[in-house]
């Protein structure tokens, strides 16, 4: 019974090198092989391996330790200023998973457009936060809802979100 857009939303287990400690993070289907998530998410000077991961698993219809469909990649992009830039400042902390076929659109059928945010709008946080501190596949797709404000290229809101929320639409 998923709806739109939870069909677009998937959740992320994220492999990095020269450790054995999976990471968790949220994704959303902007084409039919592209998932939009966080810079962080893919490439993070703080994490074990000082930069690229090496491989994320994408979920769909992900609920508890299910999901109705799951691919893998290692084909990831990201903006110049997040990669060699300051991993401090989010102005930058943006970037793509690329996927090896279209099976998840195939399930999602569509993927998320293009909508401006208003001065002041409603909004949704739709994303896939650890379960109990850790990134097993536990949990449910987890939504806060609140107004945001615009401000120049910055998008505030006061939303509850957690660890594994990043890159969540």
């Amino acid at each position: 019974p998923w709806t739109i857009p939870e069909r677009y939303v998937v959740s992320l287990r994220i492999h990095v090198a020269d450790s054995d400690r999976v990471f968790s993070g949220s994704g959303a289907l902007i084409g039919s092989r592209c998932i939009l998530t966080a810079g962080h998410n893919l490439h993070n000077v703080d994490l074990p391996g000082k930069g690229w991961v090496t491989r994320v698993e994408v979920y769909a219809g992900r609920n508890g330790s299910k999901c109705a469909v799951m691919t893998s990649s290692s084909n990831f992009r990201s903006l110049e200023g997040w990669v060699n830039g300051d991993q401090t400042s989010n102005d930058f902390d943006i970037g793509a998973i690329i996927l090896p076929d279209d099976r998840i659109y195939n399930w999602a059928q569509g993927h998320f457009g293009i909508d401006p945010a208003g001065s002041v709008d409603d909004v949704k946080l739709l994303g896939y936060p650890w379960a109990r501190g850790n990134a097993e596949m536990e949990g449910r797709p987890y939504e806060s809802q609140g107004r945001a404000t615009t401000n120049g290229r910055t998008l505030q809101y006061l939303l509850d979100s957690y660890a594994g929320h990043s890159g969540s639409p």
